[in-house]
């Protein structure tokens, strides 16, 4: 089953718009975006450098719990998620449009369209954080879920010490549901997660306001 078509605007605090559409395994239509500052869109193998780089930095890996030993783990990654033809998940690149650098990424996995829910992710080099760029990125690509994809619920889990991730989410209005004890156990010891989800009619509610 395809997804919906997607709109060539969107309404927001800053105006997007998609700049081209590709389709994948599935029929399902995965389109780049652009914000007032970012480049969102596909990732290529040409990207790899970049995801073993910036994966390496311990202010991401620390809560993304990805960490790859070589550069080959890269190339694994990149094809598990890009190449696979996985139908229940995907990433996209962020990209700043003063450097045409990459700096992040963002993605959606454990897509159930039975369920019509999915989870969220995303990752933003250090040298980036505080400047709003997250929140931009997130935004698009949130309500192309909820459009494109057509979901009824988006859920994201972050970790309980990563008080930028939390604090991020709340501004996007996702609701606090619990903690996940002890959910994933990296660098020797393990990590509480909190829970988060947004469902559709408060997406729109927060549009809105």
């Amino acid at each position: 089953m395809g997804v919906a078509p997607f709109p060539e605007k969107l309404n927001g605090p800053n105006e997007m718009k998609i700049i081209r559409k590709t389709e994948s395994a599935n029929e399902i239509v995965i389109p780049s975006f652009e914000t007032k500052r970012l480049l969102i869109r596909h990732l290529t193998r040409e990207d790899v450098d970049f995801l073993f780089e910036h994966f390496s930095q311990k202010a991401i890996n620390r809560f993304t719990y990805v960490n790859f030993g070589n550069l080959e783990d890269a190339y694994d990654f990149y094809e598990r998620w890009c190449v696979s033809g996985d139908s229940t998940r995907f990433r996209l690149g962020i990209v700043l449009k003063t450097t045409q650098k990459l700096i992040g990424t963002l993605c959606y996995e454990n897509w159930s369209k039975r369920d019509r829910r999915a989870e969220i992710g995303y990752d933003l080099s250090k040298f980036y954080w505080g400047q709003g760029l997250m929140t931009e990125a997130l935004r698009p690509i949130i309500q192309f879920g909820f459009e494109g994809m057509q979901l009824n619920r988006i859920e994201v889990t972050t970790n309980s010490k990563n008080d930028r991730s939390i604090r991020l989410l709340k501004r996007l209005g996702f609701v606090q549901e619990g903690v996940l004890r002890q959910k994933y156990y990296f660098r020797g010891q393990f990590h509480d997660e909190i829970a988060f989800s947004l469902l559709s009619e408060e997406w729109k509610q927060y549009k809105k306001s």
